[in-house]
Formats: C-alpha cells, sequence, structure tokens
C-alpha cells in the first residue's frame, strides 16, 4: 500500500476519516485493468470501464463536437481527459470542449487545471448522488454546460451553472448557441447508429 494513500473497498476506495484525498494521491495509485479511479471531493472512487452502448453514445458526442470544431476553430474536443477541478477534485469526463483560450501548451505534461467548458457525462451505473456531486464540482470550477446523456432512457439533460435544467429526448433539439454556435442535433442521433 502506497504511504498515505487511501485502501481500496469494493467500487470505492475509502479514505481514513477526516483525511481528504489530494490529486498526488490519486496519481500514485497503481494501474489496473479494467479500472479507472477519480476524485470526488477528496475521496478516491473506483469504477469499472463502461460496456459498448455506452462507449457507443459517447463516441457520436465525441464525432459530432469534432465535425462542429473542425467547422468552428474555436476549441478542441477531449475523450476521458481527467480535469485537476482543485486539489481534492480530479474528475474524468466522457467527453470535455476546452475553448481555444484556455488551452494549455501542447507540450504540457501536467494534467488540465480547471473545468472544461462543457462536460459530457454518459451514464451507465453512476449513482445519482455521486454524479450531482461531480456537476456541482464541474460549475464550481467554472464549467458552463454540463451534457448528461442517459442511453437506457435516451434522453440527454443540459444543466447549467445557474441550475437550469433542459430534458432533450427524440428529435429535440440540443443546441448550445452561447457556447457553440449553430451547433444542432436532435437527441436521438446520439443514440443511434448513423446505419438506423
Amino acid at each position: 500500500m502506497i504511504p498515505g494513500a487511501a485502501r481500496v473497498v469494493y467500487n470505492r476506495v475509502m479514505s481514513p476519516p477526516a483525511v481528504l484525498s489530494t490529486i498526488e494521491d490519486l496519481l500514485r495509485l497503481p494501474e489496473k485493468d479494467g479500472v479507472r479511479y477519480e476524485l470526488i471531493d477528496g475521496e478516491l472512487v473506483e469504477g469499472p470501464l463502461a460496456a459498448y452502448y455506452h462507449e457507443f453514445v459517447k463516441s457520436v458526442f465525441h464525432r459530432l463536437f469534432c465535425d462542429y470544431l473542425r467547422q468552428n476553430p474555436i476549441g478542441l474536443v477531449f475523450s476521458e481527459m481527467m480535469v485537476e477541478l482543485g486539489p481534492h477534485e480530479g474528475l474524468i469526463p466522457d467527453v470535455t470542449i476546452v475553448f481555444s483560450d484556455r488551452l494549455p501548451s501542447p507540450d504540457s505534461r501536467k494534467l488540465f487545471q480547471g473545468a472544461p467548458d462543457i462536460a459530457v457525462e454518459v451514464v451507465s451505473s453512476e449513482e445519482a448522488n455521486r454524479l450531482q456531486t461531480k456537476i456541482r464540482a464541474y460549475f464550481r470550477a467554472g464549467c458552463k454546460a454540463v451534457l448528461v446523456a442517459y442511453p437506457t432512457h435516451q434522453t440527454i439533460h443540459v444543466c447549467r451553472p445557474d441550475g437550469a435544467v433542459r430534458v432533450l429526448e427524440g428529435e429535440q433539439i440540443l443546441e448550445l448557441p452561447d457556447l457553440l454556435p449553430g451547433f444542432r442535433a436532435p437527441a436521438s442521433q446520439f443514440f443511434r447508429s448513423s446505419s438506423q
């Protein structure tokens, strides 16, 4: 065991009471096949790798955002990039967009510092309480929108820092005119293959 690090317990890594884990603790954890870690409110949380449909939905978000940003070069899209929101917060959104004025040097060897401008979380097994904690952490750090996709229900929740939430389904249009002017896609497009 790493000195000062938390111990692993089923699906969670529990820290000693009143001791918050840090980004350094997270980075010192040994890699394990089929497992990824996040640091949420100072607690190291272990989660499984995602199944196919989760990855499919994530890839559609990534592809559509890449297509948009290729035509409108205002930022970059990343898949599963850890963002350091503070000394006790290191999250891995499924997809992120970071606007050009906030991008670090391409040769940076550090974690991305701060919130993405837009975070996408695809929910397969996330505990509701943990997801809400992550959304609040994104907004505290300056995120402008969190898109939460629920593949099972085929809905997208568009969450904003002011607490507003829009729920989209079917042919309702996902658009973020203040952040991605001109980006428009029906919610259903994120949950089906282009051949359907």
